[in-house]
């Protein structure tokens, strides 16, 4: 589940007539990247929680060669409700359980290694971290010593960032809808509080395309040759 319903506010005027999903990178819209990312993960189904700009995403889809995916879509009903209420909208697609990320996140991220972290806590919402030492990006997570965390405002010490790979129970629908919350963030900070939320460590890269400075670390990225799918550019 791909949450790529966003104003992309940060990168005007670059999305002021496209999406951040869209935006170029090495010539290639995003979205490309982050779908062969996927698959290299292992993932053959993908649903897209779209917003602004929906009708250019699934342009752009249909005309791609992805007939190997299960690739659906579904169009917030209004930018009012945030990802949360993105989620709402996407209600039929969900699984049991699904794997939730963003659209502007690429995660070249061991999978299988998540997985087995997560699978010892039994809990509707499962989040991944990354150490925001010697980087650019802004920590929102204090984590304690049992995989509980603090989240947003309530980190009095945050040294983590939310990596954008969560692993969520289809029961937490019934949460947003009784609590009317407009983004995803509000419920994780809830969840949190009352210990119903583990988050794991990954070392792996975090890139993203929702800042300019995000766009130039992903294209030297590809560059440098460090990604397997994407050997390096002259």
């Amino acid at each position: 589940m791909i949450l790529a319903g966003g104003l992309a506010t940060r990168l005007y005027p670059l999305t002021r007539d496209k999406p951040k999903s869209l935006v170029t990178i090495l010539g290639e819209p995003f979205v490309k990247f982050q779908i062969d990312n996927l698959v290299n993960l292992g993932i053959r189904k993908i649903h897209f929680c779209l917003g602004e700009h929906a009708d250019l995403i699934k342009k752009y889809l249909s005309r791609q060669e992805f007939d190997y995916l299960d690739i659906t879509v579904s169009h917030d009903s209004s930018p009012k409700r945030g990802t949360a209420g993105a989620l709402l909208d996407a209600n039929k697609y969900l699984e049991e359980e699904f794997l939730l990320t963003y659209g502007d996140s690429y995660l070249p991220v061991d999978i299988s290694k998540m997985e087995e972290s997560w699978s010892h806590f039994d809990v509707p919402l499962k989040l991944s971290a990354k150490s925001t030492h010697n980087t650019r990006h802004k920590p929102n997570i204090e984590l304690n010593l049992n995989g509980t965390f603090t989240y947003g405002a309530d980190a009095l010490k945050p040294r983590h960032i939310n990596y954008g790979l969560m692993l969520v129970n289809r029961n937490l629908i019934q949460r947003i809808k009784r609590e009317s919350t407009f983004e995803f963030s509000n419920v994780i900070q809830s969840l949190s509080r009352e210990n119903e939320a583990i988050c794991m460590v990954t070392e792996s890269a975090l890139f993203e395309v929702g800042s300019f400075d995000g766009i130039i670390e992903l294209e030297n990225y590809f560059r440098e040759g460090q990604n397997e799918l994407y050997p390096k550019t002259p």
